[in-house]
């Protein structure tokens, strides 16, 4: 094929996932999709609804479609848990709060009109004004066993918090919640001081890479892949690996801070290390 595995595996899982509203999805943290009256959107004061849910409209696969485009292949469908989905744009509101994952198939047509078959999970860990999202690529035909089954974050997305409202915030708080990886659910804790704008942390509770330190780093205004707006960049360790070049960065979200979500990215000698899973996380104060 003309285009690779990490393209698809980085961009596509979780657009998958906002096209039903009954299916079921295995594995740690999974629940059945709850009917829209059990939507996250439902938690959210009614004055924030319609930009929450605008802001966690989108279609997560463009980049993906842009990329097998130039190679002259296409996504032509997308399946979940037996259901074919149609459209681009998801509303991801319309599902519930909580960590969650569906199975998915791709049917991918290449330049040469030769169809190719990509299974795997999406999982998302959603709260009323954010979400977290990633994939897992379990099969695809001519991958390397060592671009499989590893878990990307696609895409963080929500209400983000203006930089005059985070202005106005002092104090500390802490901010508790989940971390995910594709295989395992840890928990997330995250010390924010909005006197001396900076902020620190820990997860817990993922076997893959042992206690992980998000160290301490400060409150910017960021123009990252996954956050443009108010959040935090900085340096992480991994109690299984601690020579690892980590980085995290987060966003706030909610109109006063109200949470936080982001993503832990494993990097070695400046390259992006394939073969290790990346942590998405979110959490409320």
């Amino acid at each position: 094929m003309g285009y690779s595995i990490n393209k698809i595996a980085i961009y596509t899982g979780l657009a998958l996932l906002a096209g039903c509203s009954s299916s079921g999805g295995g594995g740690k943290g999974s629940e059945s999709i709850p009917p829209v009256t059990d939507s996250s959107l439902s938690s959210v004061p009614a004055e924030y609804r319609d930009a929450v849910k605008k802001a966690k409209t989108f279609d997560p696969l463009a980049i993906v479609r842009e990329d097998l485009a130039d190679e002259g292949a296409t996504v032509k469908s997308v399946t979940l848990n037996g259901q074919t989905l149609n459209g681009t744009e998801y509303n991801f509101s319309e599902l519930k709060n909580g960590l969650q994952d569906l199975s998915f198939t791709l049917e991918v047509e290449d330049s040469q009109q030769a169809k190719h078959q990509v299974e795997g999970k999406a999982f998302l860990y959603q709260q009323p004004y954010s979400l977290a999202m990633g994939s897992l690529i379990s099969k695809m035909q001519g991958a390397q066993a060592s671009d499989l089954n590893v878990f990307y974050v696609d895409s963080i997305k929500g209400l983000q918090t203006t930089s005059t409202a985070i202005a106005g915030l002092d104090g500390q708080f802490t901010y508790q919640g989940v971390a995910f990886n594709g295989s395992d659910e840890g928990k997330l804790s995250y010390v924010v001081d909005f006197g001396s704008r900076e902020g620190s942390g820990q997860i817990s509770g993922l076997t893959e890479t042992g206690k992980i330190d998000l160290l301490k780093a400060n409150i910017a205004s960021l123009n990252q892949e996954m956050i443009q707006g108010m959040g935090i960049v900085g340096k992480a360790t991994f109690e299984k690996d601690p020579t690892a070049d980590i980085s995290y960065e987060l966003g706030f979200f909610g109109p006063n801070a109200e949470e936080i979500a982001g993503r832990v990215n494993y990097v070695r000698d400046g390259d992006n290390v394939h073969n290790i899973s990346e942590v998405g996380f979110g959490g409320k104060r």
